[in-house]
């Protein structure tokens, strides 16, 4: 989470006097949390902070202001019901320069505001926000090694639940159960269960189909206090082929050598371009995704990760994940761990099978 000093900088350094962040657009909800530490369930809202103030201030519908916990971290007010207060509750906590995230804004909101406050100069501070929540804090990464935590808890459990008696979506409601039982009223993502041929979809849809023995791909994360994680496990039901088996082991192999590949300020591009050539080689397969992304209060939170188009470098204090696979008809393989850049390099914190698990 963004301290209250760190904040106070953000400001200094763009000469703004006020912060306000309206939180309906993409990513607005992510901003939310990281400003204020509000629990997931608490969706809806504007946070303001004014330069020198004790600490920002949180306007929420009076249909959620009872679901905000007391925090030192802000104050909780209520959004007038009257438009007019309303403008004046807003004109109470900006100054002429104010700090905001534009995407937040859809377009006929920032054409009211600017109609209404035509005095207000809105400067974007998106860069700067993504780059702070990039570096994640010790009490970030507690959080995340948590969610991590419940969700390998929960894939090492598959191979006890009889999964060739059920359809995809029944496992995947089997899933989602248990990490909203033990992490937060949320997941991170909707979980994905593939099996099969539909393997060869990265992000396919569970549905009605009965899984019956081939290739069973499972990608899902908890959340814990709203942070992410996010694994992917590949099995196999049934007897694999010899082949079968040294594909998948193929495929941990780059999972293994990327740890190796990612080093403090390098680029992301760079290690992509590795991992690319890599997988054909060992493969003679495409790599068609990036090779992973970062972690945090969003699944694909900041860096952007390791892309072709990707123009950031690595730094300590990354959360990642690193996802190589491979597709075609016969079905897929995906193995996605996360883990954490340090000083003295990239350190797993979940461990995949690295040989091929049948069920």
């Amino acid at each position: 989470m963004l301290s209250l000093r760190n904040l106070r900088l953000l400001l200094a350094q763009h000469k703004l006097d006020s912060l306000y962040l309206p939180l309906t657009g993409n990513n607005a909800h992510a901003h939310l949390h990281y400003l204020t530490d509000l629990p997931l369930e608490v969706s809806n809202g504007h946070v303001f902070y004014k330069k020198n103030s004790a600490r920002p201030t949180v306007f929420l519908s009076h249909l959620e202001i009872d679901n905000a916990p007391r925090s030192p971290r802000f104050v909780a007010k209520a959004i007038s019901r009257e438009p007019e207060k309303w403008d004046a509750q807003i004109r109470n906590h900006i100054g002429k320069r104010t700090g905001t995230v534009l995407s937040a804004w859809p377009a006929d909101a920032l054409k009211r505001f600017q109609k209404k406050f035509p005095h207000t100069r809105l400067t974007d501070l998106s860069a700067e926000l993504g780059a702070r929540r990039a570096l994640k804090s010790d009490d970030e990464i507690k959080r995340i090694k948590r969610a991590i935590r419940i969700t390998q808890s929960v894939l090492d459990n598959v191979p006890d639940w009889h999964v060739q008696k059920m359809t995809e979506r029944e496992l995947a409601v089997k899933i989602t159960a248990e990490f909203l039982r033990q992490g937060d009223y949320a997941t991170a993502f909707p979980t994905i269960v593939a099996s099969r041929a539909h393997a060869g979809v990265p992000h396919h849809v569970p549905d009605h189909t009965r899984i019956k023995p081939g290739w069973l791909l499972i990608d899902c994360g908890a959340r814990y206090r709203n942070y992410c994680a996010d694994l992917t496990r590949t099995f196999f039901l049934g007897t694999p082929s010899a082949k079968q088996k040294a594909l998948y082991e193929s495929v941990f192999q780059v999972r293994q050598e990327a740890a190796d590949q990612i080093r403090i300020n390098r680029p992301y591009a760079e290690i992509f371009d590795w991992a690319k050539n890599r997988i054909h080689r060992l493969t003679a397969m495409p790599l068609i995704h990036g090779l992973g992304h970062g972690l945090g209060l969003d699944v694909h939170d900041f860096p952007r990760g390791f892309l072709k188009t990707s123009k950031e470098k690595v730094a300590a204090n990354h959360v990642l994940t690193v996802e190589p696979g491979v597709y075609g008809k016969w079905g897929g393989i995906r193995i996605e761990d996360d883990g954490i850049v340090a000083k003295n390099g990239f350190k797993f914190l979940s461990r995949a099978q690295e040989k091929l698990e049948t069920l």
